[in-house]
C-alpha cells in the first residue's frame, strides 16, 4: 500500500493535481493534517476492498 501511494503521490505532483508546496511541511499542524486524511483516504479503501473481497468470497462458496 505504502508503494501505492508513492506512486500516486509522484503521478498527482506531476499532473499538478495536489496542491503540495514545499512550505506545507515546514508546520507540523499542516503535516498532521495532511497524514490523518491521507490515513482516511487509506482507511477507506482498505474497507471497501476487505467488504468486496468478503463478498467474492461468500458468492464462490454458494454457487461452489
Amino acid at each position: 500500500l505504502a508503494i501505492v501511494a508513492l506512486i500516486l503521490w509522484h503521478y498527482t505532483r506531476n499532473r499538478n493535481l495536489m496542491d503540495v508546496t514545499n512550505s506545507d511541511f515546514s508546520q507540523f499542524h499542516v503535516v498532521r493534517d495532511k497524514f490523518l486524511i491521507s490515513l482516511a483516504v487509506l482507511s477507506l479503501a482498505i474497507l471497501f476492498a476487505v467488504t468486496h473481497i468478503h463478498q467474492l468470497i461468500v458468492f464462490i462458496e454458494r454457487v461452489a
